[in-house]
């Protein structure tokens, strides 16, 4: 790697190494940029231009990555904890077994559907649309106003799909429940 003006480049073939440990002990890339003196951005080209350091890095954050994915499931799917506490009594010092059940965890769950399943889960889903479906709309709109009868079946129909009372429409939709 050629150097500009007599600088030295800061990456060294050690880093790998020292990159795969940090990555394992759980440090950001964010982190370990600090450590090694760099910005997040020249530790994102060190990846690009050397392989082996991005490959370290990949392998370092697998344990902890692994951990943290069994911990998620058991917050998902609940598990139960065994405690002992010591305590001081008359008779001297007792120990006493206290066995709790921790729940799943709603949200959990969710993250984990949302990233695992994302097709099922995923909050907004595609739905891909053409322009020539929108003016065939807005042309039945407009036809629809023009004839008063028509007008209140698409009012009844607006009402009946909204809760009955017309009020909510959402932007860009006219009396009659069809976009402008």
């Amino acid at each position: 790697m050629a150097s500009k003006a007599g600088r030295k480049p800061k990456y060294q073939e050690s880093f790998v190494q020292l990159a795969y440990w940090m990555a394992k002990a759980g440090l950001t890339d964010e982190e370990m940029a600090r450590e090694f003196g760099v910005d997040r951005r020249s530790l994102t080209r060190w990846k690009k231009s050397h392989p082996e350091f991005g490959e370290a890095l990949a392998r370092g954050k697998e344990t902890p990555d692994d951990k943290v994915e069994a911990a998620m499931y058991r917050r998902c799917i609940g598990y139960t904890v065994t405690e002992t506490k010591e305590k001081e009594t008359w008779r001297g010092p007792e120990r006493e077994i206290i066995v709790k059940d921790i729940a799943p965890d709603v949200v959990a769950c969710i993250f984990w559907l949302k990233n695992r399943r994302p097709e099922r889960w995923r909050d907004v889903h595609k739905v891909e649309s053409t322009s020539t479906v929108t003016i065939e709309i807005q042309e039945a709109a407009k036809r629809i106003n023009e004839i008063p009868e028509a007008r209140e079946y698409a009012r009844a129909a607006f009402r009946a799909a909204h809760g009955g009372n017309g009020h909510s429409r959402p932007a860009g939709v006219l009396e009659t429940g069809c976009p402008n």
